[in-house]
């Protein structure tokens, strides 16, 4: 099964919004299409997010939402334990735990709208794609498997 990383805005959009390209993605997740990986670091990121004031309030976020979707996160993903060191996003230093959380996970693939991983293209290879591209090769790959399988 495919491995992916999904960096925090598309988790938090996937949460909040009911519909839309990033709520595919997380809905894809849910229903057994791929693999999440994740790790403490970016779990403790997309609390830190929901919890912000101008989110609860423009989105009108309970608690319960959030944690919601912590414990389905932590029930169904990949928990990386340590993830590795690494230094591959000179753009933004931060997102390092995107690419270090994939490599740590066996993912070979980090979904992300953010520019500064987008540039990176490939990595050992992962490869960083924009979740449009991700669901399209999402859907590619299953008519692939479906039509060996026949």
């Amino acid at each position: 099964m495919i491995r992916v990383v999904i960096d925090t805005n598309n988790l938090v959009s996937g949460t909040i919004a009911k519909r839309g390209k990033s709520f595919e993605l997380l809905r894809a997740w849910r229903d057994g299409r791929f693999e999440l990986v994740t790790s403490q670091a970016l779990i403790a990121e997309f609390v830190e997010v929901m919890d912000r004031p101008r989110i609860q309030e423009k989105y009108h976020i309970e608690a319960d939402e959030v944690a919601e979707m912590v414990a389905l996160v932590l029930e169904r993903a990949i928990l990386v334990a340590e993830p590795l060191q690494v230094s591959v996003v000179t753009a933004d230093p931060k997102d390092d735990m995107f690419v270090a959380c994939a490599l740590s996970g066996g993912a070979k693939y980090i979904v992300s709208g953010n520019h500064h991983l987008l540039d990176v293209k490939r990595h050992k290879g992962i490869r960083l794609l924009t979740v449009a591209r991700f669901l399209r090769l999402l859907a590619r790959v299953e008519r692939f498997v479906a039509a060996r399988e026949k």
